[in-house]
């Protein structure tokens, strides 16, 4: 955890830029990053950990890259404000009762933290569920995700019956997991 305060602060501003930019226009640039003539090729070859450019886009590690880059912000941030929240006179208390680090950490630091944990993932999911410029973009269609099914069955099949039912299926498995986060992150009473 940074301790710091302009550190913590120039950590939070780094991680909050790209969000100032729309999703398609960091999709283009994974698009040119992960090109065969992209710099992702270029430093893995120039490190020589390949002999030739490795296929990226309308691949599903591409639609991966794209969409960590994109949702990592948001867990990142939902876990900082969990940990900053942890009151550090736990942690010495801890230490000053003999436990090891790795002790603090499970008994302590993660049970406090795990509510922030808890959020962040179900905002990334839900908002992974339903991307839909990302994987469409760096898959060059050739993989088709679960909102681009969706849509197609709107836009292009006019199949309304199959696109509500897979939509309703979306909202269903969305509202379990956020049920089960919710339960998840209750606290435990003895």
């Amino acid at each position: 955890m940074v301790r710091w305060r302009p550190w913590r602060r120039f950590c939070v501003i780094l991680l909050v830029v790209p969000l100032f930019t729309s999703n398609i226009v960091r999709s283009f640039g994974w698009m040119v990053l992960l090109g065969r003539n992209g710099l992702v090729n270029d430093g893995l070859i120039g490190l020589g950990l390949i002999e030739r450019p490795m296929r990226f886009l309308g691949t599903e590690l591409g639609i991966l890259i794209g969409l960590v880059y994109i949702l990592l912000p948001f867990i990142v941030l939902a876990v900082g404000n969990a940990l900053a929240k942890v009151d550090p006179a736990l942690e010495h208390a801890s230490a000053d009762l003999g436990a090891t680090p790795a002790g603090t950490f499970w008994t302590i630091i993660f049970p406090l933290s795990l509510p922030g944990l808890m959020a962040g993932a179900v905002m990334v999911f839900m908002l992974a569920v339903s991307a839909y410029v990302t994987p469409a973009l760096l898959s060059g269609g050739r993989i088709t995700v679960f909102s681009m099914l969706i849509f197609q069955q709107y836009s292009s099949v006019f199949d309304f019956h199959y696109g509500g039912a897979l939509s309703i299926t979306m909202l269903v498995l969305t509202l379990a997991l956020v049920v089960a986060a919710g339960r998840l992150s209750e606290p435990r009473r003895a």
